[in-house]
């Protein structure tokens, strides 16, 4: 007696599992029939499906790239805030402690000799400590 081929809900359908093709039909193998659905039916279920998995990857693609923008955003917030900081450092002289304080006695030795004034003193004094 032939097996009775049953019509199954297409939910019920494995879709990791192999079909084997006949005339009409494609059969859900699995080591017994569960099911056919005729070629062109199963044809639009997995149309259907890879549509909707078509607009899942779109959807996600823009959710990840407004993810991506404001990682960016906050990124590049970050980078201005050290360059801000960065902008306000002091340059490090390239004169050690000692050559300053060297440089400082010379110049007390100058205006006392009166070769600088006071005033020319005093601005250089200020332009050395600033580098400390």
């Amino acid at each position: 007696m032939k097996d009775e081929v049953k019509k199954v809900d297409t939910e019920e359908f494995d879709m990791d599992n192999t079909f084997e093709s006949s005339e009409n039909n494609l059969t859900h193998g699995s080591g017994y029939t569960r099911g056919s659905l005729p070629k062109k039916g199963l044809l639009e279920i997995l149309a259907k499906k890879a549509e909707d998995i078509k607009h899942q990857s779109i959807e996600l693609g823009k959710i990840a790239a407004r993810e991506a923008e404001v990682l960016g955003e906050k990124i590049d917030g970050a980078v201005d805030d050290g360059l801000d900081a960065a902008k306000k450092l002091k340059p490090k002289s390239s004169e050690s402690k000692s050559e300053i304080i060297d440089l400082l006695e010379r110049l007390a030795k100058l205006k006392e000799q009166g070769i600088i004034t006071e005033k020319e003193f005093n601005a250089k004094k200020k332009d050395l400590l600033s580098k400390i």
